[in-house]
């Protein structure tokens, strides 16, 4: 037994769908075109008698659809801070929440053993030192051989080598902010024993997230990938119904292979922090502009060979078919676009009349009514 889907379900999937919900739209209103006998030009000629049509003037629009999709919001940066040399954890210097400059101290670790050994291997660069000059000094008399020379300037480097990595060792005691931003977790506690690569309990020993722009991340058809841009403006409406202006700023060129749909990304300006991470967000992208006509699904015919399209008369009231290709269906009517600039579009009627009839003046109400 086949379950129906919530209502609630049915309108995010309209909106994570917008085509699907046109070509929807399409197909209802041609099953009621086909019921109501308008699926085509080859119905016999109504007489002159039985023809009431409603016309209006219509000129084109310039309309803009706009791609709906869900997402969610995602730091600019987000960041899993490990340690670098193990060690106890002396102190928490910025602790959750804290906003931090790039090279700000999160925490610390206790250095006091690598302050040893960093002592201990300067005395062993200082020695190694006074070797190689004096080696230099007597090889340049002749009293020593270019393999001793070279073998007190290896013991050199290596002696300075080891210097330099405990000396980054001591650095690695103080674990730094890598950019501005919010220490949005702390993992451990004074007292914590950390080593290098063992993780907190939240997989790291701290995080950290850069808020401003906040991250909008979707995913669009094939179809509505083709019909947007780079760089547009676009509109988010967050929880709690907020709105956001921000900016198209990445649109995938390859399409996931499961869905194959195709990854966009928005920004939005945060500079107060007060947009979150990881929260649902409706993202709204300006399809390109077409010029279009808004109509009444009544409006809408079939020809013989099933196209979707709108009648209209011409200056000596003949009835004009011109196919149309749908643009989104909305509350006020369906937008098409494929006819002329300027027609006299059948609002009503249109079903009882074919391609080619001439209608008598008398018999046409002229009128410009909303869709």
């Amino acid at each position: 037994m086949t379950k129906a889907m919530p209502f609630a379900s049915q309108k995010q999937w309209i909106k994570t769908h917008p085509r699907r919900s046109v070509a929807i739209g399409i197909g209802i209103v041609i099953l009621l075109l086909l019921l109501l006998g308008g699926g085509g030009d080859d119905l016999p000629a109504a007489s002159d008698a039985e023809v009431k049509l409603k016309v209006a003037e219509r000129r084109t629009e310039r309309y803009q659809r706009q791609v709906v999709v869900y997402g969610q919001t995602e730091a600019f940066r987000d960041v899993n801070l490990q340690a670098q040399t193990a060690g106890e954890v002396t102190e928490i210097v910025s602790p959750e929440g804290s906003r931090v400059e790039a090279g700000d101290i999160i925490l610390k670790i206790d250095p006091r053993e690598r302050l040893e050994q960093l002592k201990q291997a300067e005395a062993v660069v200082k020695q190694r030192s006074i070797e190689y000059e004096a080696a230099r000094k007597l090889t340049q008399r002749g009293y020593q051989s270019e393999v001793n020379l070279a073998l007190a300037e290896a013991n050199l480097a290596q002696a300075r080598a080891q210097q330099k990595q405990i000396q980054l060792d001591v650095g690695y005691t103080e674990m730094k902010a890598p950019f501005a931003g919010i220490v949005d977790r702390v993992n451990v506690e004074a007292g914590d024993f950390v080593g290098v690569g063992v993780f907190g309990l939240e997989g790291s020993v701290a995080r950290m997230i850069d808020p401003d722009p906040m991250l909008v991340t979707a995913y669009v058809s094939q179809d509505d990938w083709a019909e947007i841009v780079k760089d547009t403006p676009v509109t988010v409406t967050l929880p709690g119904n907020r709105e956001a202006q921000g900016t198209l700023h990445f649109i995938a060129r390859a399409a996931e292979a499961a869905s194959r749909t195709f990854k966009v990304e928005a920004t939005l300006p945060n500079p107060e922090g007060t947009i979150p991470s990881g929260v649902t967000a409706e993202l709204h992208i300006p399809a390109n502009a077409a010029d279009a006509y808004l109509v009444p699904p009544s409006a809408l015919s079939l020809d013989d060979a099933g196209a979707v399209g709108i009648k209209a008369l011409d200056a000596e009231n003949t009835v004009r078919f011109y196919p149309v290709t749908m643009l989104d269906d909305t509350a006020e009517g369906m937008w098409v676009t494929g006819a002329p600039s300027h027609l006299r579009l059948i609002l009503e009627g249109a079903a009882y009349v074919s391609t080619g009839q001439t209608i008598p003046a008398d018999r046409v109400a002229e009128g410009t009514p909303a869709p």
